[in-house]
């Protein structure tokens, strides 16, 4: 900072002015404004006016338009492994249906009538196969009998392996299918199994969730 007498030339409405090779900016005293060129003013460097590469602006200069914004874009998910022809370790020992209650599977028909505990979507592992199947004590879907409620991966098209979701009822003596679906990706029983066959009119696919 210096003091320094107004030059010659200097115009109050000229912020910015040059004193010989330097730049300064007049800075009126608190309170004042500067009136006539013989105001006894405090001057400052701009440093801007000293560095050509980033001009200072001047006041009555449009301000320069903002560079447009560029949307930040998700990477998209990398899509799932396909399914394992080997059973893979560290499985959960318990999976269910999501979103399941009793009656999102229309029975077949031809199933026999049963009093029972309706299934509740659970599926629980038999040693250490990679197979899934309801609970004993859970021997009810949509008021019949209901015989068998798996999952499992299956092999039998190695390297094309792939998990299945196949629920059947008790039609003695058989058990005819009322949902079969499979999918053909992940290492987990976990995802969304799409209907291959079954006498159940719907749904089209069943989603299979870890249990909490």
């Amino acid at each position: 900072m210096a003091n320094k007498f107004l030059p010659p030339n200097f115009h109050k409405d000229a912020p910015v002015i040059l004193i010989g090779d330097e730049c300064w900016q007049y800075k009126a005293p608190s309170g004042q404004s500067p009136t006539t060129q013989e105001v006894d003013g405090v001057y400052q460097i701009c440093e801007q006016c000293l560095n050509p590469a980033s001009p200072s602006p001047s006041p009555l200069s449009p301000s320069p338009s903002p560079s447009p914004l560029i949307p930040l874009i998700s990477p998209s998910p990398s899509p799932l492994p396909a399914a394992p022809c080997v059973c893979p370790s560290g499985l959960d020992n318990q999976y269910r249906l999501k979103g399941y209650s009793d009656g999102d599977i229309p029975a077949c028909p031809v199933c026999d009538p049963l009093v029972g505990t309706a299934w509740t979507g659970l599926f629980e592992r038999f040693d250490e196969l990679c197979w899934w199947g309801r609970p004993e004590t859970e021997n009810v879907i949509d008021g019949v009998d209901l015989g068998t409620a798996s999952i499992n991966l299956s092999t039998s098209g190695d390297p094309d392996c792939y998990w299945e979701l196949t629920i059947e009822c008790f039609d003695d003596p058989i058990y005819p299918t009322v949902w079969y679906g499979t999918k053909a990706t992940g290492n987990t029983p976990i995802g969304v199994y799409t209907k291959v066959s079954g006498c159940a009119t719907g749904p089209a696919t069943l989603e299979v969730e870890a249990v909490p």
